[in-house]
């Protein structure tokens, strides 16, 4: 699996658009991890204290627990779990599932 990272602070915006699967969980740690199965499937910017991620297959995210977080789109299923800052969902086409969500 293709991993990448940025250090933030402890409350960054992160935005994410996944042509796939996305399971988020909030962290104690200051930066934003990203997984997925191909390299070139997965980019991860940031735009001052932004973070933007887009996947065009399954992805696996960490952000720091207090991260405010919008969901522009996901295509399939999505599980998010340990986020107490807000969080913001436009679009999942498949099951949604909140777990310990602030």
């Amino acid at each position: 699996m293709e991993k990448k990272g940025l250090p933030t602070s402890k409350t960054p915006k992160v935005i994410l658009e996944i042509d796939g699967d996305l399971t988020l969980k909030g962290s104690d740690e200051p930066e934003v991890i990203a997984k997925c199965p191909s390299p070139e499937d997965l980019t991860l910017e940031r735009r001052e204290e932004e973070i933007f991620i887009r996947c065009q297959s399954d992805c696996a995210v960490r952000v720091p627990s207090a991260a405010a977080v919008q969901i522009k789109r996901v295509s399939g299923h999505a599980t998010l779990k340990s986020l107490e800052g807000e969080t913001t969902i436009d679009q999942v086409s498949g099951h949604l599932t909140l777990r310990s969500v602030g």
